[in-house]
């Protein structure tokens, strides 16, 4: 009779390592499953923040471009077209008949436009009284376009007799935006 014992203790002793094995076995799958579970929730958690942040971006930068539309309607209009050259001409001997001098342009040079920005640049001669080339050159100065004034030179000129006249050269140079034609639209 005690034989019976022992297997019947042999019996429960498998029955508890099997069921051990299928609980940890159990476990094993279950822990592998969250996991998976916590990276999936991890990565989905980095992907809305990156979402977010993008947006959040995008935000700034369409407040940006809102805040800024009437700015960069101004810049385009500090520029003349590279094709108007005589806008430039005109713009010049305007500051002639405004101040009261005389003025003479040569060495009209127009740089062709890389990417889209150029250059108009001219030497120009003016004489006349002191306050007419002081009102001249300050024309120039503060024409309504991105213009430079260099190599500026002044005399006391003696023109037709008169040494009471001055004479001023100097270099203007506007930069230019290129225009396309209406077929490049």
């Amino acid at each position: 009779m005690k034989r019976k014992q022992y297997s019947h203790h042999r019996a429960l002793l498998i029955l508890a390592l099997l069921s051990a094995s299928i609980v940890c076995a159990l476990y094993g799958y279950v822990y592998y499953q969250i996991s998976q579970s916590i990276d999936h929730a991890l990565l989905a958690r980095d992907i809305v923040r990156a979402g977010t942040s993008d947006k959040n971006q995008s935000d700034k930068i369409s407040k940006l471009h809102a805040s800024t539309t009437k700015d960069r309607a101004e810049i385009v209009r500090q520029f003349i077209s590279s094709t108007d050259v005589v806008l430039f001409i005109e713009t010049i001997e305007n500051m002639g008949t405004q101040a009261g001098s005389v003025i003479k342009m040569s060495g009209l040079i127009n740089t062709a436009p890389t990417n889209s920005v150029g250059s108009i640049r001219a030497h120009v001669e003016a004489h006349g009284s002191w306050h007419a080339i002081m009102q001249t050159l300050l024309l120039a100065e503060t024409l309504p376009y991105m213009t430079t004034v260099d190599a500026v030179r002044l005399n006391k000129a003696d023109v037709h007799g008169v040494s009471s006249d001055w004479q001023i050269g100097f270099d203007v140079t506007m930069l230019t935006l290129a225009t396309s034609s209406p077929s490049q639209k």
